[in-house]
């Protein structure tokens, strides 16, 4: 019995446990049949409401305007006023309320939006179109449309301009005497001709510089004239005027002129400069690096190729023997080579008349003035360098008949990038001369150029270093202006290398004899020979920065660098703009377009006269303008 009764005590505790759980579930069943059918009775609605405002702007985007059933929206299309009726009823909707057409937005909301709401408002960019907010469980649906903005057009227009004709480009193209001779110990000296072509009609100014070097005359019996005009210079004239540093019993002068008035117009390719140089009993006479006209004007048209062809003719040089007064000639040529071009051909042409036929002993016993440096070795009548190489030197007793060279030189496998210095030296070397009669150098390029004297090269640039073509192509001159020195430096601020090319150290000196140039700290130049440092200095784009630039002159101890050396270059004006921004109608795009081209042009001085203009007409582009918020609320 005790047994049973104890049995009978687990089981009632049991009983009892599970009791509890009833209890616990009961109270929440009571509770989710208070609670949840309350909560279903007011969450219903504003599901439902979110349902048919997705579904409202689903039906605004996917839904094309010509779809719509609606009298007066297919009137609208038929007679243009929905002039894209392929695209969406969301985009005809913002574009109605950009363009101030909220009449037309608000019966084609309403023609697609009535069917499916019942209370609903519609806005653009928060701009009622349609409906008023109402009710206390509002919802809202958001769609974006791009390239669409209050009061602009849903199409932009673009624009861009060409020069066609222009006015005002001013230009300074530089024509240069290199340093050539000689007029050797006196007698007739040297006559010096150039014939400069100038390609304008009207020259605004034109300088002429001279540098010589000369013996003891009097510097009254020199003769400059330009165009046969004789500028008549007396020792007054000559804004130095000293004696030698470094060469005994000789003379240095420099001075400028203003030529301007004896330049021809008339016939600017045909402008002819005389130089008529005399020696006395030293020395012989010849040009120094400065010597060179200035020739400013208007510029014209012009374009840049990949492939580059130079021909540069030597000036017509006649040196004249009196009596023991030996004659012979020399002069120095550049080429020049932008880096990374290739070099396809470089050669020079001789023409010369009266190159004696000596042996090395004639040579040796006709030279009169400093024979010092010659022995039977080295006593050539003809010699001819590019920098320190020699590409020819000779004696021959079969030259001929008159004594005549006719001959063209292959230059190709010497020449470099940058600075090459092509020299030569016929019937004399350094200052000893045994030329019998007169030594001419032949050069009469404007009516004989293929038989003139001459070097020409060709290379080819790499095409991503070749300037886009341009309208304009301008030379600035601007001088050093710094003291009298045989070390200057000049610093100067060039903008954007890009915008630079063709640059050139215009060397002016007095004395000259080892000179060494750089560009921010890069030698771009180093003498090779004595006589043998051109007028001018070529810079390679390489060597300059964009910003300021230093740029510096080193030549021997009581030489001189004069303050009319100079920095020359040249830069391609653009003819053109390019697209610039969106505006609502064609002819604000082009006023743009002008305007920039305008500005543009008139930064180099430049007037803008005639115009070729086009424009781009761009719709619905994402970034062009907006975006606009479309939104639909609707509530129950």
């Amino acid at each position: 019995m005790e047994k049973q009764r104890n049995s009978q005590y687990i089981s009632g505790t049991k009983g009892l446990f599970f009791t509890l759980d009833g209890i616990f579930a009961a109270a929440l069943l009571v509770t989710a049949v208070l609670i949840i059918p309350g909560f279903i009775a007011s969450s219903t609605p504003i599901i439902r409401t979110t349902l048919l405002a997705n579904d409202a702007t689903n039906v605004l985007a996917e839904l094309n305007v010509s779809e719509v059933n609606n009298a007066y929206i297919q009137t609208l299309i038929s007679n243009g006023t929905i002039s894209n009726p392929d695209q969406s009823v969301l985009e005809q909707l913002a574009e109605f309320w950009a363009n101030g057409e909220n009449g037309n937005a608000q019966i084609l909301s309403s023609a697609v939006l009535d069917p499916i709401l019942e209370n609903y408002e519609l806005l653009v960019d928060g701009e009622n179109i349609v409906g008023i907010s109402g009710g206390t469980q509002l919802v809202s649906s958001r769609r974006l449309v791009s390239g669409i903005a209050k009061g602009r057009a849903t199409e932009g227009f673009f624009a861009r301009a060409f020069a066609v004709e222009t006015s005002g480009g001013i230009t300074t193209e530089v024509f240069r005497f290199h340093p050539q001779g000689s007029g050797s110990q006196g007698g007739k000296g040297i006559k010096i001709e150039k014939q400069v072509e100038v390609r304008a009609d009207d020259i605004l100014n034109a300088t002429l510089y001279i540098s010589i070097h000369y013996g003891i005359s009097n510097i009254n019996s020199m003769v400059f004239k330009v165009n046969g005009n004789d500028l008549q210079l007396s020792s007054s004239d000559w804004q130095y005027l000293t004696p030698s540093n470094i060469s005994d019993n000789t003379h240095v002068a420099f001075t400028s002129v203003d030529v301007t008035e004896h330049m021809s117009e008339s016939n600017p390719s045909e402008n002819y400069i005389e130089f008529e140089l005399m020696s006395s009993t030293s020395g012989n006479a010849h040009l120094h690096p400065g010597t060179r006209l200035e020739v400013t004007y208007e510029a014209e048209e012009s374009s840049t190729s990949q492939t580059v062809t130079e021909r540069v003719h030597y000036d017509d040089i006649l040196s004249r023997e009196t009596g023991k007064k030996r004659s012979g000639v020399w002069a120095v040529m550049p080429i020049n080579i932008p880096e990374g071009a290739t070099i396809d051909d470089a050669k020079l042409y001789l023409k010369a008349f009266d190159i004696e036929p000596y042996n090395p002993s004639a040579v040796l016993s006709r030279g009169e003035g400093n024979c010092s440096g010659l022995n039977s070795s080295n006593a050539y009548n003809i010699r001819v360098y590019l920098d320190d190489t020699a590409v020819d030197l000779v004696n021959s007793s079969t030259w001929p008949p008159g004594n005549e060279i006719d001959k063209t030189y292959n230059l190709t496998s010497l020449v470099h990038e940058n600075t090459n210095v092509v020299s030569f030296y016929l019937n004399m070397y350094q200052d000893c001369f045994w030329g019998d009669g007169d030594t001419h150098l032949y050069s009469d390029w404007i009516s004989n150029p293929d038989g003139s004297s001459y070097v020409e090269y060709t290379y080819t640039l790499d095409p991503s270093t070749v300037p886009g073509y341009g309208l304009l192509e301008l030379n600035v001159v601007e001088d050093f202006a710094t003291q009298p020195s045989n070390d200057v430096t000049f610093l100067k601020n060039l903008g954007s290398v890009s915008n630079v090319s063709a640059m050139f150290i215009e060397l002016a000196t007095l004395d000259t004899w080892n000179v060494t140039s750089w560009a921010n700290g890069n030698t771009v130049f180093q003498q090779p020979r004595p006589y043998a440092t051109p007028g001018a200095i070529y810079v390679d784009n390489a060597d300059l920065v964009d910003g300021l630039n230093n740029f510096r002159i080193l030549d021997c101890v009581g030489c001189t660098i004069l303050p009319h050396s100079a920095l020359s270059y040249r830069t391609v004006v653009p003819n053109q703009v390019g697209y610039g921004d969106a505006f609502d109608n064609e002819s604000a795009a082009l006023a743009d377009a002008n305007q920039r081209l305008a500005d543009l042009l008139a930064s180099y001085g430049v007037t803008l006269d005639e115009v070729s203009e086009e424009t781009l007409v761009v719709g619905k582009v994402p970034s062009l303008f907006g975006p606009a918020v479309v939104e639909v609320r609707a509530w129950q």
